[in-house]
């Protein structure tokens, strides 16, 4: 009996000692689960995923390999694209993924969920990233539309985004938002200012901007809703710089500034106000007698009898141009511009052949090319507020008219060193579309077009060298802009 109890009290040890380990064993696997199951409780998980090349109604599904499934969805006008997104539980947290081809500023994109919008955002990223918003939303089937709300076109680029997915996150650890603000950055507190003055603010918030207010001595002036944030608006939709808000309408004096900004939940934030001086000195004015519209197909003057019409006067409102206004092109880069120019009026005639003020240089350029001068001083202080040295050749365009670098092989740094030089090509492109010399002009009736085109339209001529297009809506935006400043007569109003 004894040999049997022995036998049995190590039987007994040896089952003991291994569940001893088994249980330890057990109890660091269950813990190790548990930590697991709890952090897993706190990740964010996704309850709903739209692919984007799901959604009708406007854009083209494009093959893309950096896509989730292989495909996108490129959206290039206004027109809403419409889709279904089903939740499987409430979600916190709406996220889009997409990229975007940038042209003077980042495309914009808004977001609706059943009719609300939940996301505005700009997709300021060439390859896919993430853009999400803190937002609730309910377990069903939503219906959901995405829209590019800031479509921009000139001469060489096209601004458009690629989606690839919307989805939906809970997240059931606190969501951390980013508080709404907005900052006047120009003018500076305190600053006194004279002239245009590109009146601007920056915002953001976790709900997304959906507009900017400014009010002017504390009434509402402008609103805003496509960055950057402007009092003067730009022109067409997501500019990348604010035009400048004209000073001389107002009192010399002190003067506030407040702005206000809006998120997609109905937020306002707080005010962010400056306070100025405006003090603008007496111009002198600009001489009477001017060149106007010379008939389709009419003949260029020769550089001497352009300058035989041009009045001579002390007027310079811009004396940071003198340089470039007694620059002449050599020969060889004139050559090389008339040999390149895809403006087919110009080649051959192009000389920038004059040296004088800003406003004689105008002049000359108006009455060798047949345009009406008033109208293409009213373009150069749209463009640049008469000042030769904006922007340089490292933009899309600079100078007195902005021309776009890449649609003229050549003309730069030619057409920054040369007022004569700047305002001729602007004025070679006017008399092209305005003769449709050769028919070169006719393709403008194959692309997008708001009229048909003609020859003989001066306006359409004008909105077509900002636009690159006919008559469309931000042809129309730059027209009226071009033709407010002409009726104001902006360049002969005091602080100029």
């Amino acid at each position: 009996m004894a040999t049997k109890k022995t036998s049995n009290k190590r039987s007994l040890a040896k089952i003991y000692g291994t569940n001893r380990y088994s249980l330890l064993i057990f109890i660091v696997i269950f813990a190790a689960l548990g930590t697991y199951l709890i952090l897993r409780s706190f990740a964010a998980s996704t309850v709903g995923v739209l692919e984007a090349e799901l959604l009708t109604g406007s854009g083209n599904v494009v093959s893309d390999n950096s896509a989730q499934q292989g495909k996108a969805l490129s959206l290039t006008n206004t027109t809403a694209a419409t889709g279904t997104l089903t939740t499987t539980a409430m979600g916190d947290t709406l996220t889009l993924r997409a990229k975007g081809v940038q042209c003077h500023g980042a495309p914009q994109v808004a977001i609706t969920v059943d009719g609300q919008q939940k996301l505005l955002t700009s997709v300021s990223s060439t390859s896919y990233t993430g853009y999400s918003v803190a937002t609730s939303i309910s377990q069903a089937s939503h219906s959901v539309t995405a829209k590019l709300t800031n479509p921009y076109a000139k001469h060489s680029c096209a601004r458009s985004v690629s989606l690839d997915y919307i989805s939906v996150t809970s997240n059931s650890s606190p969501v951390t938002t980013a508080p709404l603000t907005v900052t006047l950055t120009v003018p500076t507190n305190g600053s006194t200012v004279s002239g245009g003055v590109p009146v601007q603010a920056t915002a953001s918030g976790s709900a997304g901007v959906t507009k900017v207010e400014f009010y002017f001595d504390n009434t509402l002036k402008a609103t805003d809703s496509v960055a950057p944030y402007c009092m003067a608006q730009d022109v067409g939709a997501g500019a990348s710089s604010c035009y400048n808000w004209d000073s001389t309408t107002v009192a010399n004096g002190s003067h506030t500034i407040t702005a206000y900004a809006y998120d997609s939940v109905g937020t306002k934030s707080a005010a962010s106000t400056v306070t100025f001086t405006v003090n603008n000195p007496v111009a002198t004015p600009v001489p009477s007698g001017k060149s106007t519209w010379r008939p389709v197909n009419s003949p260029i003057l020769s550089d001497a009898e352009a300058a035989s019409h041009v009045i001579r006067s002390s007027f310079e409102p811009r004396p940071g141009n003198f340089t470039p206004n007694h620059t002449v092109p050599t020969q060889a880069e004139r050559d090389y511009y008339n040999a390149q120019s895809q403006n087919y009026e110009t080649r051959g005639l192009f000389t920038g052949n004059f040296t004088g003020t800003t406003d004689e240089t105008i002049q000359w350029v108006s009455w060798k090319w047949g345009l009406d001068e008033d109208v293409v001083r009213a373009v150069a202080a749209v463009e640049s507020w008469w000042n030769q040295n904006a922007y340089g050749c490292t933009s899309q365009g600079g100078g007195l008219t902005s021309p776009t670098w890449s649609q003229n092989p050549g003309s730069c740094p030619m057409a920054m060193n040369s007022t004569a030089a700047n305002l001729e090509i602007f004025a070679g492109y006017m008399r092209q579309y305005y003769d449709n010399y050769q028919g070169k002009s006719s393709w403008l009736n194959d692309v997008d077009h708001g009229q048909t085109y003609a020859a003989g339209d001066e306006w359409g001529s004008i909105g077509a060298w900002y636009a690159g297009r006919w008559h469309t809506a931000a042809a129309e935006s730059y027209i009226t802009k071009v033709k407010d400043y002409e009726t104001k007569q902006v360049w002969a109003q005091p602080g100029f």
